[in-house]
């Protein structure tokens, strides 16, 4: 009975001494309620839309006009333009920036009135394994769109009626559709998810590192030494940086080289820009981390802000679900992420094979800038010697 009483004590000293930390109270409660109200609010429930360009040959007795066929190809398709040439389209597509090609035959119209169905090419590039099931399905709910609205014309123009030899698949579907994924490796669910981890981890370990630095030498005193001995805060800061980061990228290297020994994760890009990524990811993590620990006055506080930004970076960098899927308020959380620019820089130069985004880089080192030099500014007052 007497050890009950004692354990009912220690508890309530607990609970006591957290009632005395409202900061602490606050960061606990209000942090993950905040985020996760953000997440639920910002979460667009719709399909993301799909970015297509539609190739109509100077041949193929089709409309050139782009806000036709925008009229009739339903969403999520997006019709961003329209090119008589299918190899400029498709050189948009390879570069990433379009995520569908709707590629209609020469001579579609002759085609269909001798006879034949016209099969439209679809090539889209989707390494998501659940994503790319969509396409198809969303690909033939718009050529079926199309194929009303042809024999809507044809009937009402009398131009079906001038070959009575037509089979009835044809009057009902003139159009057919072949979809093609050009992705250079389709992966698995594992594989497609490792690239989101890796970045996710390492963005956490970088993170947890720098928060914890200076909080333990201002609350161990080392601070105190810093302004007697020779040397400055930008010493002891890049000093940090690069142990940190030495520390950070063996980690990496380490993790992708086993990741692609025990479960077969592609390197298909160059291992320079593989390098340079991790690197950028790295110190911008560092920077976070750096900052939290300028702001932070113990080290619960330091691993507060640290899982919030894990939390933050599982709902709103596109681990979880889609940037695309969020509104534009809520984007703005994913932007001050360096997890988000290396999940889908990872998975570029992993398992597309393609040169990374140079705007990613540029975020990542903007980023690295920036919170370096606020804690830079904050922790002034503690190296300055008296």
């Amino acid at each position: 009975m007497r050890a009950l009483v004692r354990i009912f004590s220690f508890a309530a000293k607990e609970i006591t001494d957290i009632k005395r930390q409202p900061r602490l109270v606050l960061t606990l409660i209000m942090g993950p309620f905040l985020i996760l109200l953000a997440f639920g609010l910002g979460y667009n429930s719709t399909q993301p839309p799909i970015h297509a360009l539609l190739v109509v040959p100077e041949n193929s007795g089709l409309p050139g006009n782009q806000q036709e066929y925008t009229r009739h190809i339903p969403p999520p398709f997006v019709i961003d333009g329209l090119y008589r040439n299918a190899e400029e389209a498709l050189a948009k597509l390879q570069a990433g920036q379009t995520e569908v090609v709707i590629i209609f035959p020469e001579d579609t119209m002759q085609s269909i009135r001798s006879g034949h169905r016209a099969t439209v090419q679809v090539i889209y590039r989707e390494l998501d394994p659940i994503a790319s099931s969509w396409i198809p399905y969303f690909t033939r709910a718009a050529i079926d769109s199309m194929n009303r609205q042809l024999v809507t014309q044809a009937i009402s123009s009398t131009r079906l009626l001038e070959n009575t030899s037509l089979s009835p698949q044809v009057i009902v579907a003139p159009l057919d559709a072949k979809t093609r994924n050009i992705v250079p490796y389709q992966p698995s669910v594992v594989i497609y998810y490792l690239p989101s981890a890796i970045a996710l981890l390492l963005q956490h370990l970088a993170i947890t590192l720098a928060s914890f630095s200076l909080v333990r030498e201002r609350l161990i005193g080392a601070i105190e030494l810093f302004r007697v001995a020779p040397v400055g805060r930008t010493e002891v800061i890049t000093g940090k940086y690069l142990g940190y980061g030495i520390v950070t990228l063996i980690v990496g290297t380490v993790l992708i080289a086993s990741m692609m020994y025990f479960l077969g994760l592609p390197l298909l890009g160059s291992v320079y820009e593989l390098a340079m990524l991790l690197a950028a990811l790295t110190f911008s993590s560092l920077g976070i981390g750096f900052f939290i620990s300028a702001i932070s006055k113990s080290e619960s506080q330091a691993v507060q802000f640290s899982m919030l930004t894990l939390l933050a970076s599982i709902f709103f960098s596109g681990f979880f679900l889609p940037i695309e899927s969020l509104n534009e308020y809520a984007r703005w959380v994913s932007y001050i992420l360096p997890v988000t620019y290396a999940i889908d820089s990872l998975k570029e130069v992993l398992l597309l094979g393609i040169h990374i985004k140079e705007e990613n880089l540029y975020a990542l080192g903007a980023i690295f800038l920036i919170t370096t030099l606020a804690s830079s500014f904050i922790l002034g007052r503690d190296f300055k010697r008296k």
